[in-house]
């Protein structure tokens, strides 16, 4: 039984899936519930309400709608052109354009902030290419811009074991993930069945000093210890 996965590239896969006919009308449904708890107090604490925002992975505009509707020069990019298109029909009036986080269509410094949210930094695959979008992700923040982006986290299965035996079913008690216990990509076995990178705390703030930037806050439902075994971590860093 090996203990890593295939070395088959996973990014591909994972592309064609968010462009299914099934993501996409539950990412349309989700179109208006607007930013999330934990982004929108990201936002609040680093985003000055002007500047070049860069929404990366942006679906079809959950969060690039609520960023124009506060001022900001926004500009949505998703890698399926089924979500982008779907996001050129729900807010004709903002640019949204098909782009690779990995290879950025961006001129260097072209951006004060950007947001990668709903953990859409996970689905590259393999590591190697997950730094790279983080490389691209300050190649085009200007000098001390910000980033706030979502990840998941691998420390969530402690609590798990009480709260969440789904989670730990999805990502680890199956058939499918117990040859991957020692890799960093597990298959989600449930609804969203794509290839999934699970981070900590400690491995993606060196992964981010690794890449060029400077961590600055784990941003959680509570500002206690507790946050840092929260299902997803907020991250915000500076370039």
């Amino acid at each position: 039984m090996t203990l890593e996965s295939p070395p088959e590239d996973h990014f591909e896969t994972n592309i064609d899936r968010f462009s299914s006919d099934e993501l996409l009308s539950q990412y349309t449904d989700r179109a208006t519930a607007g930013l999330f708890p934990e982004e929108r107090a990201a936002i609040d604490r680093y985003f000055d309400d002007d500047g070049a925002v860069l929404d990366v992975g942006c679906g079809v505009g959950r969060t690039t709608r609520p960023l124009a509707e506060r001022g900001f020069d926004v500009v949505g990019i998703d890698l399926s052109q089924e979500m982008i298109e779907a996001a050129r029909r729900l807010s004709p009036d903002i640019d949204f354009s098909v782009d690779d986080a990995t290879d950025l269509g961006f001129e260097t410094a072209s951006f004060d902030y950007a947001l990668f949210s709903h953990n859409g930094i996970d689905y590259i695959h393999p590591t190697a290419k997950r730094e790279q979008a983080f490389r691209e992700l300050r190649r085009v923040l200007k000098p001390g811009g910000i980033l706030v982006f979502s990840t998941h986290n691998a420390w969530y299965r402690f609590p798990a074991i009480v709260r969440d035996r789904e989670f730990l079913r999805t990502f680890y008690l199956n058939r499918t993930n117990v040859p991957r216990l020692f890799d960093r990509y597990k298959k989600d076995t449930g609804e969203a069945d794509l290839h999934t990178y699970m981070s900590n705390p400690i491995r993606q703030r060196r992964q981010l000093r690794r890449c060029g930037f400077d961590p600055l806050e784990l941003v959680g439902k509570r500002d206690g210890p507790g946050k840092y075994f929260e299902a997803m971590l907020y991250f915000a860093a500076e370039r």
